[in-house]
C-alpha cells in the first residue's frame, strides 16, 4: 500500500492535466445524472481495488487492522482526490507531507 500511495503522489507531480471524470464530477455531477452514474462506477471500482489492497496489507501486518478496511478505503480515496487537486495546483510539498501522514496513519490506525 505504501509503494502505491508514494507512486500515486509522485504521479501527481508528473501530470497536472487532471482526470476527465474528476473534472466532470466537480463541474456537473450535481446536475447531470449520467456524470454521476459514471463517477459512481469509477469510484466503486476504485474502492473495491483499494479495499482489497488494504485487506491484503492488513493480513501481512503492513498496516494496522484496528480499522475496517472499507472505511479506510473510503478515507484513502478522499485523500487521493485531494492529491489530484493539489497536483493541479502544483502544491507538491503538501502532497508529500499528506502522503507521509496518510501512510503513518494507515500503519497505526
Amino acid at each position: 500500500m505504501e509503494t502505491f500511495l508514494i507512486g500515486f503522489a509522485e504521479k501527481q507531480k508528473d501530470s497536472t492535466c487532471g482526470c476527465f471524470i474528476q473534472n466532470a464530477v466537480v463541474e456537473h455531477a450535481g446536475e447531470n445524472e449520467q456524470v454521476l452514474q459514471r463517477s459512481d462506477a469509477l469510484f466503486d471500482t476504485l474502492q473495491t481495488a483499494i479495499v482489497q489492497t488494504i485487506k491484503s496489507a492488513q493480513n501481512q501486518a503492513q498496516i494496522s487492522s484496528k480499522q475496517d478496511a472499507k472505511s479506510l478505503g473510503q478515507f484513502v480515496i478522499c485523500q487521493m482526490q485531494g492529491m489530484r487537486v493539489l497536483g493541479k495546483a502544483k502544491r507538491y510539498t503538501e502532497i508529500d507531507t499528506a502522503t507521509q501522514i496518510l501512510i503513518q496513519y494507515l500503519k497505526s490506525a
